[in-house]
């Protein structure tokens, strides 16, 4: 598992940017991933043909480029942390078969505390 942020996402085929909350400060920290998201409107298309086509993008999810582009027109920022649990590339010991499991659970949770001290720190620091 790890922790992913950005500030792009391929949504119907189109490149959204967004003003992004976090800025650096969030990719800056330790074992944080950075890259294009593609928003996908179901896990039933995401098969091997899939996979091959978006393999230059990072990570997947259903409600972050929509919401990246809501903020844009509204003219404010928007910023995630995203916890990957599941890769389709290739296995991993965690994934969303096992995420009830302990040690999942426990891993889990470091990573969501970490999210929380980085929007903790973030807001600390962001200018008023």
């Amino acid at each position: 598992m790890m922790l992913a942020t950005g500030k792009e996402s391929l949504v119907d085929g189109s490149l959204i940017t967004w003003n992004d909350f976090f800025g650096d400060f969030a990719a800056a920290q330790l074992d944080v991933q950075t890259g294009v998201h593609v928003t996908s409107p179901s896990i039933l298309l995401e098969n091997r043909d899939w996979l091959a086509r978006y393999a230059g993008h990072a990570f997947v999810d259903p409600e972050i480029g929509p919401m990246g582009a809501a903020a844009r027109r509204a003219g404010i920022s928007f910023g995630y942390l995203h916890v990957i649990s599941n890769n389709l590339a290739r296995h991993y010991p965690a994934d969303l078969s096992n995420e009830r499991h302990g040690d999942v659970v426990r891993r889990r949770a470091v990573l969501v505390s970490r999210i929380r001290d980085t929007i903790a720190n973030r807001l600390a620091v962001r200018p008023s």
